[in-house]
């Protein structure tokens, strides 16, 4: 009989992994390439294709010019790029390499290291607390999380980041348990986070520093850590050397403190892990649960170590500009706390079981928990707002204007923009005249007087003595947001708008 329930169990678990891993992966990949890409995914796949002509990610093609803020202060003397490192243009132009340069293939990768981060968290937290409740919760919170679904499904490094902090939590804890994988699980971790953003792996920095503390009187698991760290450090100075990325510290942009701390701490409680999720060890003051009931010593100890990187997390980012992508690598601490913490300190399991449940698929235990934080962040189902957008025959403003050019267009063609316009070079054989940069060396094709593509509105002036030789052109277009791609939950939009807008552009007349 024993032999027998047991057998049904493990049936019952590998049912519930199997359905977990297909919905994430029908979420990550269905209509992967159902809307085009947007100015910072086009940058990466434009870098991408160079990596498979020239080797590197050069910022000339011989055709467009691959510039953000130009005047060489994202690329170096000889045109190659040095605004960030190179770790998405090599994986992007692996798949390209491999499907050829499509919206698909520039997707492809990044959607597969987000599944695998899924599945690698579930893994993870199995080993660290080996209850499958916790490891399905954990998965399943990661697997649902809009801010998650958004960001991997674009042509960017994120879902690299999210996958490295696994990585991270796991060599944490393997270092504490005195184990010599943590050497390579720890240098791998940081380096991958290193090589697509560095301030975020500078953000880890107050893991690092708690773990160091926990293990200070023990040599040989301190020569561990002092040995992940060298690997790392020689690992990351190449780039350290070929880049110096310290110049970048004039470019950025100074900011409120106060303002900033607020922002963060607003969107990761309405769009992360509610706040009230990671303050449920209070109640175990109350119901006097025992320290026992959190597992061994060095599963206390990591969610020490977690619990003092969540704040000091937040502080490192108060630093740089504030981008909500930064926070997404602190997604998956979030997840795995709350799905341990869950599981521990409420009274009934299935309690913590509706509450996983309902966080996956609504945002009403953020709403109901505001604490005094920003009320705009309405109820919502975002879980079935994002598989509803999935179906959505979605189209925008620059696929209205795409559309147009590869009818009226011919290769080769030239126009005149005020925006990088890095959509309009990937998806056309028209050579893209940044204005920006420099006027065009003779009349080009095209003008357009406002960006199709770009998320800021930068007006053309066109010269009065130049208009006779053009031919005003007005085209309907969708007046969608021009923000309508960019993938955080405030602004993406999942429906096509029904309302209309006049696109102008101008014509060079035929001799």
């Amino acid at each position: 009989m024993r032999l027998r329930s047991t057998r049904r169990a493990n049936v019952v678990l590998i049912a519930a992994y199997g359905l977990l891993f297909a919905f994430a992966l029908f979420l990550l990949f269905d209509q992967l390439d159902k809307r085009p890409l947007w100015g910072d995914e086009a940058e990466t796949a434009l870098l991408a294709k160079n990596v498979l002509r020239f080797g590197l990610p050069k910022t000339i093609d011989g055709v467009n010019h691959i510039t953000v803020l130009g005047n060489f202060r994202d690329e170096n003397s000889a045109h190659v790029w040095t605004w960030a490192p190179w770790l998405q243009e090599y994986i992007t132009a692996g798949s390209f390499l491999v499907f050829g340069a499509t919206t698909w293939a520039s997707r492809a990768p990044f959607a597969a290291i987000a599944w695998l981060s899924v599945a690698l968290l579930a893994y993870v937290s199995y080993q660290i607390y080996r209850k499958h409740t916790v490891a399905l919760a954990g998965a399943l919170l990661l697997a649902t999380s809009e801010i998650f679904l958004l960001h991997s499904r674009q042509c960017r490094y994120y879902a690299i980041t999210v996958f490295a902090e696994i990585l991270l939590i796991y060599g944490a804890y393997e270092l504490l348990a005195n184990r010599k994988r943590a050497i390579w699980l720890l240098a791998a971790a940081l380096t991958l986070q290193f090589y697509t953003n560095f301030v975020i792996a500078a953000a880890n920095v107050p893991l690092l520093i708690s773990v160091g503390w926990f293990v200070w009187k023990q040599r040989e698991v301190m020569r561990k850590l002092v040995a992940a760290l060298v690997i790392f450090l020689v690992l990351a100075t190449p780039w350290l050397l070929y880049a110096q990325p310290w110049r970048q510290s004039r470019e950025l942009i100074r900011e409120d403190i106060a303002s900033k701390a607020l922002y963060y701490f607003t969107e990761w409680h309405f769009h992360f892990v509610p706040w009230i999720f990671l303050l449920l060890p209070a109640i175990g003051l109350f119901i006097k649960k025992s320290q026992s009931s959190a597992g061994s010593a060095i599963t206390t100890r990591l969610e020490e170590g977690l619990s003092i990187l969540v704040p000091g997390y937040f502080a490192i980012l108060l630093l740089p500009p504030s981008e909500l992508r930064y926070l997404l690598p602190l997604l998956p601490v979030g997840c795995l706390l709350a799905s341990a913490w869950l599981f521990r300190y409420l009274p009934w399991t299935g309690l913590a079981v509706a509450l996983v449940v309902l966080q996956a698929i609504s945002n009403l235990a953020a709403v109901a928990t505001t604490l005094g934080m920003n009320r705009d962040h309405n109820c919502r189902l975002p879980l079935i707002e994002f598989i509803g957008g999935l179906n959505e025959d979605y189209t925008n403003r620059f696929a209205d204007v795409l559309t147009f050019f590869s009818k009226e267009a011919h290769a080769g063609q030239t126009v005149w923009v005020a925006d990088p316009e890095f959509p309009l070079i990937f998806y056309s054989s028209l050579r893209v005249i940044d204005a920006r940069l420099s006027p065009p060396d003779s009349m080009p094709d095209w003008i357009l007087p406002q960006s199709a593509s770009g998320l800021f509105v930068r007006p053309l002036a066109i010269p009065e003595s130049a208009k006779p030789y053009y031919d005003q052109v007005i085209i309907p277009v969708h007046d969608s947001d021009r923000f309508d791609s960019v993938p955080e939950p405030d602004v993406y939009q999942y429906r096509t708008t029904p309302k209309r807008s006049e696109f102008v552009l101008y014509r060079k007349k035929t001799q």
